[in-house]
């Protein structure tokens, strides 16, 4: 398990950026030894800012100065390298993407500066980087789904655009952004597909494949899988296993899927290796085998599967298939935040704030629950928004938790939308009460579920004035607000 304060190095498939932040440290690198001499983390870091400030050696120094100074710094030779290769778009992005995926808040005015920069040099790389950032709402930035179509559509037609041509696609087949339209999506994924996009394939395979997506064949999902494996993609394999498993005809291939899902896992694909323990577990290959599934779990986990490790600390919190033990449980748990899973960043945020089977450290869990939050986890969202709220382990910032739980809140989770009424209605802050708003997000609450808000719905709507309830029906009424 890695230590706070220290760093691991991996290339991010999502970002293409070799970065990574754990503890709190800046990353640069893949996963190497540090170098010495030419790897001197502060002059690489000054040749990138050089290089992204076209020449400017004092906004260079500046920066750099205020980087190392927030947190400490390693590098490996692959990066060294890239750096040297990068030309200005490319530096200005490489550094973007390093201080956004940092996650400290005081630079990604900074960070998204650069990327801005690079997308101005028509960087199809960071245009792509930005759109997905837009689209997710991930460092801070709010959801921007208009101007996300905008760059992807401008991306596609740059030499080397791989994932516009699948994010379009993608967008088309859910109807975010876009007219719902299955053949627009296809022939998005068709287009990358000519490009050598292998996400488009794996795209075009799960299109086909579904029989509701509006497209359905078979025979063409299994050629788009297949010519996925032929281009090398371990996760193909493993949607073929899926593929086996679910939408053939007839009952289920349990063998053939798990010759597809252990082609997936000899390339190294962890989820493949946590699907053939559910096999072992449910005895879908002949006998029920717990011990062999939990060999797998920690294969997968082994592979970086956030996922599996956190199954391995369900069993030791239960007591189920490994002996209870608190401190395992969360020491997995941990393991996951470690590889940056989302879900696993706020479960250790939670533990840290409970204080089951570590130490109760409730500023350790806000910097957790930071992180999940930042990659666009409604609960970490919420979390850290109840800590801002209330002052616990942070300074209190009754505006930042409002944010954070209006993005939680938009995506649909219900005890963000509660809350955004109860601040709405009764907040400390009296200048950000807003009736209207408040029985908005009141309502969307009751839709949610979340208990009691029927009644503070009925209570806030009747405070309205008539103008006032005719504005809330229409926005509840709105296709976007729908569920």
């Amino acid at each position: 398990m890695n230590s706070p304060g220290f760093f691991r190095f991996f290339r991010s498939r999502r970002y293409g950026v070799s970065s990574f932040l754990l503890g709190g440290a800046l990353c640069l690198g893949l996963m190497h030894s540090p170098v010495q001499g030419q790897g001197d983390p502060e002059m690489l870091l000054r040749e990138l800012a050089l290089k992204a400030n076209d020449g400017d050696d004092a906004a260079a120094r500046s920066l750099a100065d205020r980087l190392l100074s927030a947190m400490p710094a390693q590098v490996d030779p692959a990066f060294a390298a890239e750096v040297k290769a990068a030309g200005p778009a490319e530096s200005a992005r490489l550094l973007a993407m390093i201080i956004l995926r940092s996650e400290v808040p005081e630079f990604r005015k900074d960070g998204m500066a650069l990327l801005e920069k690079a997308v101005a040099a028509s960087s199809v790389a960071a245009t792509e980087n930005l759109a997905l950032i837009l689209l997710e709402g991930r460092h801070g930035q709010s959801r921007d789904t208009a101007r996300a179509i905008e760059l992807l559509r401008r991306a596609r037609q740059m030499p080397g655009a791989k994932e516009s041509h699948r994010l379009l696609g993608d967008l088309a087949r859910r109807g975010e952004g876009m007219p719902k339209d299955a053949a627009l999506a296809i022939e998005y994924y068709l287009r990358g597909a000519e490009v050598g996009s292998v996400g488009c394939r794996i795209a075009l395979h799960r299109l086909y494949r579904d029989p509701e997506g509006g497209a359905h064949d078979p025979v063409a999902a299994e050629q788009q899988g297949r010519a996925a494996v032929d281009g090398g993609s371990a996760e193909a394999a493993y949607e073929l296993g899926i593929y086996y498993e679910s939408y053939v005809e007839g009952a289920p291939n349990w063998s053939r899927a798990a010759e597809w899902l252990k082609k997936a896992l000899e390339k190294g694909h962890g989820p493949a290796a946590e699907h053939l323990a559910d096999y072992a577990f449910e005895g879908r290959l002949g006998r029920v085998d717990p011990n062999e599934g939990t060999r797998l779990l920690r294969e997968a986990a082994g592979l970086g599967d956030g996922g599996a490790c956190l199954r391995i600390a369900a069993f030791y919190e239960k007591g189920e298939i490994l002996p209870q033990d608190p401190v395992a449980s969360t020491a997995w748990i941990r393991i996951a935040a470690s590889f940056g899973y989302g879900p696993a960043e706020n479960a250790y945020g939670l533990r840290l704030t409970n204080g089951f089977g570590v130490a109760s450290d409730p500023a350790e869990a806000a910097r957790w629950f930071a992180k999940a939050a930042a990659r666009g986890v409604a609960d970490g969202q919420v979390n850290l928004g109840l800590l801002l709220e209330n002052g616990i382990g942070v300074a209190a910032d009754p505006v930042e938790a409002r944010r954070l739980f209006l993005a939680a809140a938009e995506a649909g989770h219900g005890v963000a939308q509660e809350r955004l009424a109860r601040l709405y209605s009764e907040g400390a802050d009296v200048a950000a009460r807003d009736p209207l708003e408040a029985a908005f997000w009141s309502a969307r609450a009751e839709r949610s579920g979340v208990k009691g808000a029927g009644d503070l719905a009925i209570k806030l709507r009747t405070a309205l004035s008539p103008s006032q309830a005719a504005d809330l029906d229409r926005r509840l009424e709105s296709p976007t607000t729908r569920p």
